[in-house]
């Protein structure tokens, strides 16, 4: 079927298996087309290549990883910390954010134990890859928990396409 544009800029595209897919990230959909914010990092959103996603359980063994619980990103000393992937459970649900100089990189939401925050709060400490790196997580681990249905029948959802589409578990 055709193509749908949902509130907040997220394109989505539901087809007769019942499935929903982001083709094409929007990652200013948190702040909002010309907030200060998202306009200064334009440049940068383009800085993370996902055209490796189908094939990302490949990069999982050197990929390096962004925990989110609740919204707070786990940080050390006020800055992302990122966890290497060996440190997780290889069967565990991952999101695929992208390659960035050789560098793969996943995101995870799972509770931890260590210090968490806010991007407002760690932002100031951070590069503009790093804001776009978790800008990018937290707005995709924001919609897999806000769209665990199918909007056709209500049935759950699961994951798959690392992380990128969510499919009825029914059909």
């Amino acid at each position: 079927m055709g193509r749908g544009r949902l509130r907040g800029g997220c394109f989505t595209r539901s087809c007769r298996g019942h499935r929903t897919a982001i083709d094409r990230f929007n990652f200013t959909t948190p702040i909002g087309v010309g907030s200060p914010l998202v306009s200064e990092f334009e440049p940068f959103l383009d800085v993370i290549d996902r055209s490796l996603r189908d094939s990302a359980e490949a990069f999982w063994d050197q990929a390096l990883v962004i925990q989110i619980y609740n919204g707070e990103i786990r940080s050390k000393n006020e800055k992302i910390e990122f966890i290497k992937s060996i440190e997780f459970d290889a069967n565990l649900t991952k999101f695929y954010l992208g390659v960035n100089s050789g560098q793969h990189y996943f995101a995870i939401n799972r509770e931890f134990k260590t210090d968490g925050r806010s991007l407002k709060q760690i932002h100031p400490n951070l590069s503009e890859f790093e804001i776009t790196i978790a800008m990018q997580a937290l707005a995709l681990i924001n919609w897999h928990e806000s769209h665990t249905n199918c909007a056709r029948c209500g049935n759950p959802t699961k994951v798959v396409a690392h992380g990128w589409i969510r499919e009825c578990e029914i059909d």
